[in-house]
């Protein structure tokens, strides 16, 4: 039988539920089905680009990666006598001990990451995982938590399957993450070794070798010169490694700090409008006034511009102007992720926070969407506004200014950089 194992890292807190998640402070541990649904992710955004080449249109090429998801992965239900069989079996042979799982009150411990501590932290935990007067919400498996994956292949796998899974494996160790928030930072997880049949396989390990893989994986999508309907590798993405610092905290602190930065309008009845104690930049400040109307004249909604960044999007107006509430209104889907995908990697003491724009079809086809609860078309997204937060050397607001991502290494740059 074919096998491939790895051993990975844990490079950022990962909040995430282990096998009984009765209360907050549970043992956590590392679930198969969890990384096997990362696996399948990153398998179809990379085997995507090459079946729409195949392809008379993009309908077309979304049957083929069903059903060869299914033939590899397998299928809940099928007609097919093999329904419901993957070819590959994932097993995790060393998971999360005790000892690393932080408690929510020990967040600011010596055993914790102190994310508590941090304004940027906050603002990209949300408010699920953190609350200002009650402080974090849930228990975290700590940086250095190691564990790792023992990937079994049955007889009838292909070597073309196997080279696919063996490539969502590196795009999961190189630029993945698990669990809550694991497209703000959290849980992101850092291939350290691998083997397929106990022959090692080549890691990067120094950043320029790192570069070179991710841009390897971006390349695969160049074929695909249109918005692919879900998140997928295309000649529309693009990657940076954003910024460096001594601790995966500090990264990802630095990485919400600016990003609330660029984002927020600020609050303050008296004086400036702050953000975390900063003058604000207000760079969206028709998306403010828009939402303003909508709860002191009951005026139509203009779409935000910021919605770019994911929905659920709420604005909350400071002197109890009140909220609106912004979701999709389709059926069974209130939510869109964001496509922007923030992932810590660690090169000996310095953690760097990689920034990746994987661009698909924002919303779906005669989609609306809802604004306190009434429904209204959806508009063009415009996705200068996240390419804008991630190339510009500075932020140029009306009243103020603040530093970009100034030391940005480019990784992989797409025709929307």
């Amino acid at each position: 039988m074919h096998i491939i194992t790895a051993q990975f890292e844990l490079v950022s807190p990962m909040f995430i539920a282990g096998y009984t998640n009765q209360n907050q402070d549970d043992y956590l541990t590392i679930r198969p089905t969890a990384v096997k649904g990362a696996l399948r992710f990153w398998w179809r955004a990379l085997v995507y680009p090459a079946l729409r080449q195949q392809s008379a249109n993009a309908q077309d090429a979304l049957k083929k990666l069903h059903k060869a998801e299914a033939a590899l992965f397998g299928s809940a239900a099928s007609d097919n006598s093999n329904s419901g069989q993957s070819l590959v079996m994932l097993r995790i042979p060393e998971n999360a001990q005790i000892k690393d799982t932080v408690k929510a009150a020990e967040d600011v411990s010596d055993k914790g990451a102190g994310l508590s501590k941090y304004s940027g932290c906050q603002y990209l935990l949300g408010m699920g995982l953190y609350n200002f007067k009650t402080k974090l919400q849930r228990a975290y498996l700590n940086v250095g938590t190691s564990f790792s994956l023992q990937l079994a292949f049955k007889p009838a796998v292909t070597p073309e399957q196997i080279a696919q899974v063996k490539q969502a494996l590196l795009a999961f160790g190189l630029l993945g993450s698990l669990g809550s928030r694991a497209r703000k930072g959290f849980g992101s997880v850092q291939l350290l070794a691998w083997t397929e049949d106990q022959q090692p396989l080549a890691v990067p390990l120094t950043k320029q070798d790192y570069k070179t893989a991710v841009a390897e994986l971006f390349n695969q999508g160049q074929r695909l010169q249109e918005l692919p309907p879900f998140t997928a590798f295309s000649a529309y993405a693009m990657a940076d490694i954003s910024l460096s610092d001594k601790t995966a905290t500090a990264a990802i602190n630095s990485v919400g700090e600016k990003q609330q930065r660029y984002r927020g309008y600020g609050e303050g009845s008296k004086g400036p409008h702050l953000v975390s104690g900063k003058p604000a930049l207000q760079l969206f400040t028709d998306d403010h006034d828009n939402m303003l109307r909508i709860l002191q004249q009951n005026a139509k909604p203009v779409q935000p511009r910021r919605l770019v960044f994911g929905i659920p999007h709420n604005v909350r107006f400071s002197d109890n102007k009140g909220s609106v509430s912004i979701e999709l209104a389709q059926k069974n889907q209130t939510r869109r992720a964001s496509p922007l995908f923030v992932h810590v990697h660690r090169f000996g003491q310095e953690y760097v926070a990689v920034q990746s724009l994987l661009a698909a079809e924002f919303f779906p086809d005669l989609a609306e969407v809802k604004y306190k609860g009434k429904a209204y078309p959806a508009t063009a997204i415009d996705w200068s506004v996240i390419t804008d937060y991630l190339t510009l050397p500075v932020y140029q607001g009306a009243q103020a200014q603040a530093d970009g991502f100034t030391a940005r290494e480019a990784i992989f740059k797409g025709s929307l950089a």
